[in-house]
């Protein structure tokens, strides 16, 4: 939407404009997912900062299977699944046509393993989603992905 570019100029006004961090040099490289959203995000940070795209399919939305396309309301009332339930039916690989959590962290988790070895001790910008960047946050600081109260997932975690 037009809103939403206005949105991911903005942002990457502010990152490129920060006085924490002159990120016009120091930005080495940015990540994105090939979805359109954050395509365009990276595509605005690189024109504030200079640093090249690299588009990485890993880096996509968790795939809802079944699910897509459908509001919160929709996926209840069809499958019977409350919104606060969908880590819980991807850890069981209980979404119909869905990633269960052990796929989306064996897509995931190779994509961070490679940006972390490839450009060590530079500042990378990632452009992604909210499942992907929860996995991600957990695979670095060791975390569960799902469960607030601190039980771990069996799919989150560990590098």
């Amino acid at each position: 939407t037009e809103r939403g570019k206005k949105q991911a100029q903005a942002t990457a006004m502010l990152l490129a404009q920060s006085p924490i961090s002159n990120l016009q040099s120091r930005i080495a490289v940015i990540y994105s997912s090939p979805l359109a959203r954050a395509r365009q995000t990276a595509e605005f940070l690189a024109k504030e900062t200079g640093a090249n795209v690299v588009i990485d399919e890993r880096l996509r939305e968790v795939d809802f299977g079944e699910w897509t396309g459908h509001t919160w309301e929709q996926v209840l009332e069809k499958f019977g699944t409350h919104a606060f339930d969908w880590l819980e039916k991807m850890d069981q690989a209980a979404i119909p046509g869905g990633e269960s959590a052990a796929q989306f962290r064996a897509r995931v988790e190779p994509c961070l393993r490679r940006i972390l070895e490839q450009h060590h001790g530079q500042t990378v910008a990632v452009v992604c989603h909210g499942g992907v960047i929860r996995m991600l946050l957990a695979l670095l600081l060791e975390v569960s992905c799902w469960r607030e109260e601190g039980a771990w997932s069996r799919e989150c975690g560990r590098l």
